[in-house]
Order: C-alpha cells, then structure tokens, then sequence
C-alpha cells in the first residue's frame, strides 16, 4: 500500500506543469494563435473573498484578500522561480554604488481605473501607507521616500536587504488610487472596493458565494485577452470536481492539502494538475508563545507537542501525496535536512509536560479555518488528549483567522509556512519581529538568523541560512509543521493557457494573460 502510494505521489510531480517563465505564466508553444474573449470560470475551495480587498498594506496576513484583488492589480516588477526580475509598472531600476538607495523610473502611460494618474506621487502615497502599517517587511529598511520627478521615486536605504526590489513582485503590492479612497471614505471603502492599474476591474463580490470581474479597456500593457473572470466558492471538493469534468467551470483551485482522491482521479481523466515551481509550503502549527502566560511559551510544552503526533498517520491520510515533516522548508527544497527528525513519542511527550509543570496535562484551543480538511485536525486533537491536553476545535471562516493573526490569539493556529523565490523574505513575514503573527515568541538569535538570510545574496549564500533557520526552528519548536502536501493547488481544463497558477507560490497568477483556446 505504502509503494501504491508513493507511486502515485511520483506520477503526479511527473506530470504536473510547472513554469519557471518570466511574470510566472505557463510557458505555451501555441502562443502566437492567442484568442480573444471569453469568460474564465474558476471555482475555489480554499478562499470565500472575505477580507479588506482594496488595501493592498495589510493584504499580507490575507492570501483570501490578495487572490480577489490580482486581477485589478499590476505590481511594479514581477519575479520568476528563480528570482529574476522583470519590469512592470516599473520601467527600469538602478541601486546606488554603496546599495543605500534605490532609484525607480516609472511607465509613464499608466492611469489608474478612474482615471487618475499613475506617477511618483501616487507611488509614494502607497508605500508610505504600506510603511505607516508595518505590513511589508522590506519596509523597515526604508529612511527616506521622494519624487525626483513626476516618475521617478527614489527610496533611501539603512541597509541594503536582498528583497529591497524583489518584494515589490509580491502579488498583492498593488497600488490603488489615492483619489479613490481619500474621496470615499478611506479605509471602511476600501476594505471591499478596488480602484488600480491592472487588466480587470471588480465587477461584484459576495463573500461565500463568489465574486467577478470585466476586463479594462483601457489597460495599458499586453491583453487582457479574456472579457471577463468569475469565481464562484464551493466549500466541497467533490461538487467543484464535477463541476470541472462536467464543463461548468475551467479551473478548480484549492489548498495543496485538498483531496487526494479527487486529484488521482482528475489526473487520470487527462486534467492538468497545477502545482508550485518553487517547492511546498509545510502545514504548521503556531503557537502563543509571546504569551508569558501561555503553556506555549515554554519550549518543553511544544517539543512535547511535536512529540504527540504521529504524523505518519496524518501524513497518510493524504493518499500519498502528503508527506510527515519536521521542517520549516518542504522535503523538495535542496535546503532540507533529513536528519532533522524528532519522530512520534507520546510517553516523551507526557515527560516533558511533567518536568514543565503540566503533569495532568492542561486545556487549550486549535484554531482552524473551515476551508482546510477538519479530519486532519480532529486526528490532531485526538493525539494531544491521549497526551493530556485538551484542544478544543474552533473552526473559523478566513476573515476571522485573518483577525486571529493581526490581532492575537490563544493556544494553537494552524497556518502554512510561507515559501517562495526569495525564502527569507517570505519567512520574515511570519517569523521575524515586524512580522505579521502577533502571538509569536520571535526571540533575537531567530531574527538575527533571517536578517543575515536578508542581507546576503540570493542562492546558495542564502542557502546556508535557510538551513540555519530551520534548525533553530527544530530544536526551539518555533513552530510546528506536520505534513507538506505534493503541491498541487488545482487543475485546469486543456483549452486554459497561461493562467499563472503554479508558477510560483500562493497568490501569484497571471490573469491578464490568460486565455481559452476554444
């Protein structure tokens, strides 16, 4: 059974799509027969459209957020699996000799969907609310922002970090129209309006139902070759499956730890499977450990935790395509350490609650989001009760896992570690001290390990602070990842080209690419 499913494992990573191309899209040999029109129908599992969509400075802790707003949204450079750079609405860049300022040179044909100008001044205007909210982790190293002319921005440096220009490719980095929301209320209209640059502009959005787009006529770049996109949430991955095979929709998307069956079976009836190009993002466990009052915020209680679950057993719910892990950084990555293992030991579990003072155990919550498969947890419940404590589900939709992340929570969240191109940027956000998980113990010897990860250059420089990060996380219990998934995130009818998904990581796709060829 264990080879049947490790077979199945390989068949998939064999013929997933995977792209490394620049802006993320699928690279495709009939390009050059591009058609227009059409409506993309995509069904999401994992995402209900709830979150602030039209404030781009706090898209961070809201993948939900950042996926509804893509299509409206142009960023200033775009990045492949590899790091390199590419120009978007930013035309060229240059960083000063020393590496304490850089200099960007703006489109100059660019305006926003009311009209307004796109130009250095409304650039400013964004990353200042970006800085003034801490969202964007780049953003601390910034001193000084200002406009040399009317499209260029220069911005001022303490200290040169390797996502100084990459993190500007993130996809919710958009920037919106400082008219728009000065004149419509601020923050309350932006949370569900969306005025930018991009290739489609929101048409309508339910929360738990769906949400829709047309495209902008008046985009300034390459297409958009669709006329419209809509999204419709179904919470079921059977009813999106046969909604697929069925051709009432054009893509299914959902988390990479979605129904393996389902995706065996999509497989084998000559769907596309979607999966990431730049490796796995392992589920993980977070702790309330910055609370001194928490049980969490000894590392004996969450090595004990580590301890209590077998995940080889919650791994093996996955059919094959999940995998039991230890580390912050998935099994693909050439960063990963297989000797970083602590194993599944519930008696070591229970010795180490008694020798941190819990010898009868104690009571806490694991907070899930209601997109995410409940057998898996209620499996994880089940293995900390035999240990002695007490973790009561609370399933929540995403707005208020999102609250639960900016604002604080008790005992346990489950979240995924984030991975992309630049790793350590991508950690920064969740594990360093500006990062965006409040509850978080982030001790110095932790930032100072992801700093240096930051000032470095990208590759295997970098690479050898990854390996550190994750070692550190293995012995302190930072967090706690159980299992990553084979990353498949979706699948696609064959007449869909060029959608993006896949080619990077989460939130990144390419909509005003994409196009049907039927």
């Amino acid at each position: 059974m264990k080879k049947n499913k490790l077979l199945l494992s390989l068949i998939i990573s064999l013929i997933v799509i995977v792209t490394t191309c620049p802006f993320g899209s699928i690279a495709d040999e009939t390009d050059t027969d591009i058609k227009y029109g059409g409506t993309l129908k995509v069904v999401t599992t994992d995402s209900d459209g709830s979150g602030p969509i039209g404030q781009p400075w706090i898209m961070a802790s809201s993948i939900t957020a950042a996926r509804v707003a893509v299509p409206c949204f142009d960023t200033l450079v775009t990045m492949d699996a590899e790091s390199n750079l590419y120009p978007c609405l930013a035309e060229s860049w240059e960083f000063s000799e020393d590496k304490t300022s850089l200099t960007i040179k703006l489109r100059e044909d660019v305006s926003f969907t009311d009209g307004t100008p796109f130009n250095a001044e409304a650039v400013i205007w964004n990353i200042q609310k970006w800085k003034e909210n801490g969202m964007v982790d780049m953003c601390y190293a910034w001193t000084n922002i200002e406009a040399v002319d009317e499209y260029t921005v220069k911005i001022d440096l303490m200290f040169y970090q390797n996502n100084a220009l990459s993190g500007f490719a993130e996809p919710f980095l958009g920037f919106i129209s400082p008219s728009a929301y000065e004149e419509n209320g601020g923050d309350e209209w932006a949370g569900s309006n969306i005025v930018s640059t991009g290739p489609f502009i929101l048409d309508k959005l339910e929360v738990g139902v769906g949400w829709s787009y047309i495209k902008n006529e008046n985009y300034w770049g390459e297409g958009p070759y669709l006329d419209a996109i809509e999204f419709q949430f179904i919470s079921d991955d059977n009813t999106a499956k046969l909604m697929l095979m069925s051709g009432d929709c054009d893509i299914v998307q959902w988390t990479s730890f979605g129904e393996a069956d389902i995706k065996a079976e999509l497989l084998g009836a000559g769907y596309d499977l979607i999966d990431y190009a730049v490796g796995n993002e392992p589920a993980a466990l977070f702790f309330d450990s910055a609370n001194e009052d928490s049980p969490f915020a000894n590392k004996l209680v969450r090595q004990a935790v580590d301890y209590a679950i077998d995940k080889d057993a919650i791994a093996s719910m996955g059919m094959g395509t999940w995998f039991a892990t230890d580390q912050i950084i998935g099994q693909d990555s050439k960063y990963y350490n297989p000797e970083l293992v602590r194993g599944y030991d519930p008696d070591k579990a229970k010795e180490l609650l008694a020798e941190a003072g819990y010898p009868d155990g104690f009571s806490t919550q694991l907070i899930v989001e209601n997109t995410s498969d409940e057998n898996t947890f209620v499996a994880i419940s089940q293995y900390l009760k035999a240990v002695g404590i007490e973790a009561e589900l609370k399933i929540v939709p995403p707005s208020d896992k999102f609250g639960f992340v900016l604002g604080g929570f008790e005992g346990l969240l489950d979240l995924l570690v984030p991975n992309g191109p630049n790793y350590m940027a991508t950690s920064y956000k969740f594990l360093g001290k500006n990062g965006i998980v409040v509850s978080l113990d982030k001790p110095d010897e932790m930032e100072a390990i992801i700093n240096k990860g930051q000032f470095c250059e990208l590759g295997d420089e970098q690479g050898e602070y990854i390996k550190e990060l994750a070692e550190y996380c293995y012995e302190n219990c930072t967090v706690l990842p159980t299992i990553t998934s084979s990353g498949v995130i979706g699948a696609r009818a064959a007449y869909v080209h060029d959608d993006g998904w896949g080619g990077l990581t989460t939130g990144y796709w390419t909509p005003g690419k994409c196009w049907l060829d039927r």
